[in-house]
C-alpha cells in the first residue's frame, strides 16, 4: 500500500490545497494520502479559523485519505519545529513512500543541494543557531543568513520554499519529496488563477464567504456555509489580553523571562506592552521588534497561557481526527507500534504518564480555543474522529 504524506493547517481548505491533492492523485492514483494538520492553534500562534474537526471534514471531502493531529509543541513552533514534527509524526504513523508540499520557486534541485549543505555543515550551523539565539534573533532568521553566507538565496518571503527545506531535512534520504509550485504568495491578498492564500480567505469571514466562492472546493464552501450557519463564532482574542494582564499583574520582568526563556533582554519590553496594550493586537504592535516578529510574539504568548512540555524528537502516539474507506484500510492493516489515538478519553491511558502530558497539552489548547470561539468546553472527550463513506 503506498503512502503518500502532507503537513498542513488546511486553514482553511481552499483550491491550492485541493491542486496538491489533485497533483498525488495524478502521479500516485493508487496512494493513501495521509495529512498531519495542526489542530487548535496554527504556527503564528492563532486560533484555527475553523476547529479541527470541520477542517479535517473538508480534507476528507477534497480527496484526503487519513487526518492526524500535528501536536501543539510541533504546529506552534518555529518554522523547523513545525515542519520536524510534522515529518516524525507521519512517519510515526506509518511508512512512507513520499511527501507532497507546496513551493514558491518549484526548485527541488536547488532545496536539495542547501539541504545537504546544512547536513554536511551541522555542527556549525548548530553553532550559529544558538548564537543567533542568545542574541536574539529568531531562527527563521539566523538560518537564512547562514545559508546566505554560503551562497544561497534565501528568502524570507517564501515560507513554502523554507518549510520543504526543513522536509527535506526531517525526512530520510531514500524517501523522495515532490514540490507543487504555488500560484499566490501565502499572504497575498489579491487572487490568481482561482486561487486565494489562505490568509486573504481569513479575512473575509465570517460575512463575506459569497466572495470568495470561487477560491474554494464546493465541499469546502459547504461545510463552511453550515457551519457559519450554525454555531460558529470568531476567536475573540481580547479574552487573551484580560487574562495575560491578570497572569503579569504580579510578575516581574526576570520572572517573565525565565517562563518564556528569554535571554536577550526583550521581557521587559514584553511585560510593558502586557501591562499597557489597549487591545490584543495594540500589546502584539508594542511588543514586536526586528527579532520577534508578531507571530513569533503570538507564539510566546501563547505558551505563557497554555505552557506546553519539551517537544520530543518524535512523538509517542498519534491522534486520529478522520479517515476515508482507504485511510480505514490503512488503520486496519496498520502494524507501526506507536499508539493511535481515537477515543482520548479511552485511549489516553495506554500512554505512560510523561506521554499523556503531551495529549493533555493539546486537550489544553483546544480547551482554549473554545473558549475563545464560545464553544463547549471539553471537545476532545466527546467529538469523534470523521469517517466518511466515499
Amino acid at each position: 500500500m503506498t503512502t503518500i504524506g502532507i503537513v498542513a493547517e488546511w486553514n482553511p481548505f481552499h483550491n491550492g490545497h485541493q491542486r496538491l491533492v489533485n497533483q498525488i492523485r495524478a502521479d500516485r492514483p493508487e496512494a493513501v494520502i495521509v495529512s498531519v494538520m495542526s489542530g487548535a492553534f496554527c504556527q503564528r500562534g492563532e486560533v484555527s479559523c475553523f476547529d479541527k474537526w470541520l477542517r479535517a471534514e473538508m480534507a476528507l471531502a477534497a480527496g484526503v485519505d487519513v487526518v492526524l493531529e500535528l501536536p501543539q509543541v510541533y504546529a506552534t513552533a518555529s518554522l523547523e519545529g513545525f515542519a520536524r514534527g510534522g515529518v516524525a509524526t507521519l512517519l510515526a504513523f506509518a511508512p512512507l513512500d513520499g511527501l507532497y508540499c507546496g513551493s514558491e520557486s518549484g526548485d527541488l534541485a536547488a532545496l536539495t543541494a542547501q539541504a545537504d549543505y546544512l547536513r554536511a555543515h551541522q555542527r556549525e550551523f548548530d553553532l550559529a543557531m544558538r548564537t543567533a539565539g542568545e542574541n536574539g534573533m529568531n531562527y527563521a532568521q539566523a538560518s537564512q543568513e547562514f545559508l546566505r553566507a554560503a551562497g544561497f538565496c534565501s528568502d524570507k518571503n517564501t515560507p513554502n520554499d523554507r518549510l520543504a527545506l526543513w522536509y527535506r531535512m526531517s525526512l530520510p534520504r531514500e524517501i523522495p519529496m515532490q514540490l507543487v509550485q504555488r500560484s499566490v504568495a501565502h499572504d497575498a491578498s489579491e487572487a490568481a488563477a482561482q486561487t486565494m492564500s489562505a490568509s486573504a480567505i481569513r479575512s473575509h469571514l465570517p460575512d463575506r464567504l459569497n466572495d470568495i466562492a470561487d477560491y474554494l472546493p464546493q465541499t469546502s464552501l459547504a461545510i463552511m456555509r453550515c457551519a457559519l450557519t450554525n454555531d460558529w463564532r470568531p476567536a475573540n482574542e481580547e479574552k487573551l489580553l484580560t487574562a495575560l494582564q491578570v497572569l503579569c499583574a504580579s510578575l516581574e520582568p526576570e520572572d517573565l523571562a525565565k517562563r518564556l526563556t528569554i535571554r536577550d533582554g526583550w521581557a521587559p519590553r514584553l511585560l510593558a506592552a502586557v501591562r499597557e496594550a489597549e487591545s490584543y493586537d495594540d500589546l502584539i504592535t508594542r511588543a514586536q521588534t526586528r527579532h520577534y516578529s508578531r507571530s513569533r510574539v503570538r507564539r510566546l504568548l501563547l505558551a505563557l497561557i497554555s505552557p506546553l512540555p519539551p517537544a520530543p524528537a518524535s512523538p509517542p502516539f498519534v491522534r486520529l481526527l478522520g479517515a476515508s474507506p482507504r485511510g480505514r484500510a490503512l488503520l486496519k492493516n496498520r502494524t507501526n507500534g506507536v499508539p493511535l489515538i481515537v477515543n482520548v478519553g479511552r485511549d489516553q491511558y495506554q500512554l505512560a504518564p510523561k506521554d499523556r502530558a503531551l495529549l493533555l497539552a493539546d486537550i489544553h489548547r483546544q480547551t482554549l480555543a473554545d473558549i475563545l470561539c464560545e464553544k463547549r468546553s471539553a471537545r476532545d472527550y466527546y467529538e469523534p474522529p470523521r469517517f466518511i463513506r466515499s
